[in-house]
């Protein structure tokens, strides 16, 4: 239905509209088309607003940065994991740029804004490098999204704590344990302090702490991590749940069996 009236709409302006409402209805198009799972379709959508914006006079920056992210986003959702870096490290250089007419202009707001967004994009290619087992490139990427936002937003945002909560896997991957242990330390104090300590976030952290801690001849200590799982994975969203599976996999604790992300339950 809203792809059936993007269509109509996308016609008359066509015909009667100015190109820049012609290049918003292509960007929208490609953000339904994505929510349907249609990458394709979408890639094509963005592909045509990108390069319609790169010939127009005026500076577009921002939605230029934008597009090339979401094209990244667009070639990862459909295994093409190079080209994925390869849009989202262009978008990238376009933010960098756009950040630094911000400060010379003294625009606070649009700084802050493009910041969020900056850190987005460099949280994005760390998520992507350590899919592809390359923990220091990873580590990097995440540590860099950490400076910006640490600038704009709290450390209890969920932005921030889902980055973080990536660095210690990467770290993890890299077979840096005590530092992953130590992130997710700050990451409970900065939860306890916003939601107390009974939040269900504190429990998936000291969970993932527990995890790190046990010793796989420890039996009892492993079954007290199982039941801990089994309980973060029914009180928490699909996010952490995926996080969970994954650091799961990456730890490789003796004794402990997978956890299935969606099913909610402990494989036997």
């Amino acid at each position: 239905m809203a792809l059936d009236c993007f269509e109509k709409a996308s016609r008359k302006i066509a015909a009667y509209g100015r190109p820049e409402d012609c290049i918003k209805i292509s960007i929208m198009k490609g953000h339904a088309n994505y929510a349907l799972e249609e990458f394709h379709v979408a890639e094509r959508h963005w592909y045509n607003a990108v390069n319609r914006l790169r010939k127009t006079k005026m500076p577009h920056n921002e939605a230029i940065a934008e597009i090339l992210n979401n094209l990244g986003c667009v070639h990862f959702e459909i295994s093409s994991e190079t080209k994925a870096l390869k849009f989202l490290k262009e978008s990238l250089q376009v933010q960098r740029k756009e950040i630094m007419e911000s400060v010379f202009d003294r625009n606070e707001i649009l700084y802050q804004h493009t910041l969020v967004k900056l850190a987005t994009t460099s949280a994005n290619i760390g998520y992507i490098t350590l899919r592809l087992k390359q923990a220091d490139a990873a580590i990097s990427s995440f540590e860099e999204s950490m400076l910006d936002l640490d600038v704009c937003l709290d450390s209890y945002h969920n932005l921030v704590s889902g980055t973080m909560d990536y660095l210690a896997m990467a770290h993890l991957r890299a077979g840096r344990r005590e530092d992953a242990i130590n992130i997710y330390s700050k990451m409970l104090t900065a939860q306890i302090e916003a939601e107390g300590p009974e939040h269900v976030e504190c429990v998936a952290i000291l969970t993932k702490i527990s995890l790190l801690q046990v010793k796989g001849k420890d039996k009892a200590g492993v079954r007290r991590i199982l039941k801990k799982i089994q309980q973060c994975v029914r009180e928490n969203g699909h996010c952490q749940k995926e996080r969970l599976e994954r650091i799961l996999k990456i730890s490789k604790v003796s004794g402990l069996r997978p956890i299935t992300a969606r099913g909610a339950k402990i494989e036997k």
